[in-house]
């Protein structure tokens, strides 16, 4: 009997927490920095990697990880690069992305005892802080993890947490001109010794909270109506009007059919966008990724469980688009409009409004894209 490709990821996975020398760093021969880059996370000859890379998919340099690594904390200003592990991973790999600095080790550092990462972090507007989500599992709460860089070491060193204002806290994003953080609670409570297991499915309430960057205090938080509440927010992004837009993870039965994209404006209340019942039908539940891109106002989300990428205009909230991905979790917006999307079968594709499918530029089944994209 085969194996699925979430399988095949797994047969190789290791302990989250390795030793320095597990991890390594090459820069490919003949490649050089060029605009626009991407960060992706990998499976490639039997080895998981973090990868930069270029919008036609040319590896400028990899990053050995550990486990299956989730997603990234980019500092733009210097090119630092933080890649979380997969909850419940408690390693965090720091590498550069400067055209200086591509040779330079990557450096490990970990969650302290009692935590675990949830897979998404977020650098302050200085570069100077990483807010991390983070799960205090014995007591059951979402925390945001302080890490400061130390000039002495090129290191991180932790420097406190804040509560992040609910259970589970997955997706967290910096709104710099609000001065806050967006904090996607997705509800779910968990604990290492039983993986991923959600422990609290019937009494489980996800939320879109809003942290004063300055201090960690709350400034709002916004919760779905209570026959709602087996919807588990887990991924934000910003648009051009500062509209929060969100991608759930549905709990409840599978027979239910329910909106799985949402969005926040202003004081008001969490409203979902409109889609038929098909949509969220082929969705299966299951939001991957959300992406925004600036030139054609679209907001992407997918979802690697239906093996489709929907498509919303973001001034009107209204469907524009579907098209099958299958295993396809990877969305970011493209230097020329419309977004790049990846997948577990080895797609690196383009897709823009008015295309029936998305134009595949790379295809290398020895690949396997995994999780979260992200544009430098």
């Amino acid at each position: 009997m085969g194996i699925n490709r979430r399988q095949w990821l797994g047969l190789a996975f290791v302990a989250a927490v390795a030793p320095q020398r597990a991890v390594r760093a090459a820069v490919e021969p003949g490649s050089a920095l060029r605009g626009p880059l991407y960060l992706a996370a990998r499976k490639f000859g039997g080895n998981y990697e973090a990868v930069l890379l270029t919008e036609g998919g040319q590896v400028l340099r990899s990053v050995r990880l550990s486990g299956r690594g989730h997603s990234f904390a980019l500092d733009s200003s210097s090119g630092t690069v933080v890649a979380f592990a997969r909850q419940p991973g408690t390693q965090a790999v720091m590498f550069s992305c400067d055209p200086g600095k591509l040779n330079e080790p990557a450096q490990v550092f970990h969650t302290p005892q009692g935590r675990h990462f949830s897979g998404h972090g977020a650098f302050s507007a200085d570069g100077q802080l990483l807010y991390a989500a983070e799960n205090d599992f014995e007591a059951g709460r979402g925390m945001i993890g302080l890490y400061r860089l130390n000039p002495s070491s090129g290191g991180f060193d932790r420097v406190g947490e804040w509560a992040s204002a609910g259970i589970g806290p997955h997706e967290i994003i910096l709104d710099v001109k609000q001065h806050r953080l967006c904090v996607a609670n997705g509800g779910l409570l968990t604990h290492p010794d039983y993986d991923k297991l959600v422990l609290n499915r019937d009494t489980m309430q996800a939320s879109l909270a809003y942290l004063d960057v300055s201090n960690g205090q709350m400034l709002s938080r916004h919760v779905l109506p209570a026959h709602q509440h087996q919807q588990s927010i887990r991924h934000v992004v910003l648009d051009h009007q500062q509209s929060v837009w969100f991608g759930c993870q549905y709990q409840g039965s599978r027979a239910h059919q329910v909106p799985l994209v949402g969005y926040h404006s202003g004081p008001g209340p969490l409203e979902w966008v409109q889609a038929d019942d098909e949509i969220w039908h082929a969705m299966q539940h299951y939001v991957g990724s959300i992406a925004f891109d600036p030139i054609t106002r679209v907001v992407a989300a997918s979802s690697p469980v239906g093996g489709v990428v929907a498509y919303w205009d973001a001034e009107s909230k209204t469907f524009l688009a579907m098209h099958d991905l299958p295993d396809g979790c990877g969305v970011a917006p493209a230097s020329q409009g419309g977004v790049i999307v990846n997948s577990g079968f080895g797609r690196w594709a383009y897709w823009r409004s008015g295309m029936d499918e998305p134009k595949v530029i790379k295809s290398d089944q020895s690949v396997a894209w995994d999780h979260h994209l992200r544009t430098l």
